[in-house]
């Protein structure tokens, strides 16, 4: 049954220290765009936004699909992806729940069509990598509305909490 496919899960065979630092990151990035569903009205703008954020990053794989791949191939170990080219400004644009959306549908994206053929995408590091991302993006989006404006500070310190998080929330995955 259902029990038991969920006891077979690839996720349940890593260190448990990473599965609950994972399964907490999953949380509080649903938790996070739960309440920005409740809380942040989604304008047209918005939704422009997110078709213009995602279009691009449809591109951006098609085009670098080849290079992603070869890349995949022949390294053992983890790699940057383009993904922060896209969630960065998800972050400081978006609502949080568009945010997740976008995050969510880019790795699924990357997933099926960059991925596949090359080292089998297991959805417990791909969910992740997402709320990684998506909760990165969304502590530098914090930045932006704790400003008193939007300038070149404030875009560079919301690129810095992007960073620091992203790769705070990695570093820890690949130390566990």
């Amino acid at each position: 049954g259902l029990i038991s496919g969920v006891a077979d899960w690839a996720l349940w065979r890593r260190p448990s220290r990473w599965v609950a630092v994972t399964l907490t990151a999953v949380a509080a990035t649903l938790v996070w765009a739960a309440v920005g569903v409740v809380t942040v009205p989604v304008t047209l703008a918005h939704l422009g936004t997110l078709g213009l954020l995602a279009a691009l990053a449809v591109a951006q794989t098609e085009v670098s699909r080849r290079i992603e791949r070869q890349r995949r191939i022949l390294s053992n170990g983890p790699h940057v992806n383009m993904a922060s080219v896209w969630m960065l400004p998800a972050g400081l644009l978006l609502p949080p729940q568009l945010a997740a959306l976008l995050g969510t549908g880019l790795y699924v994206y990357l997933a099926f069509r960059s991925w596949s053929g090359t080292r089998p995408a297991e959805p417990h590091r791909v969910a992740a990598n997402v709320a990684s991302t998506v909760l990165a993006a969304c502590a530098a989006g914090l930045v932006t509305h704790v400003s008193t404006g939007v300038g070149v500070y404030t875009v560079c310190g919301a690129g810095l909490v992007y960073f620091v998080v992203n790769s705070a929330l990695t570093g820890l995955g690949l130390y566990l």
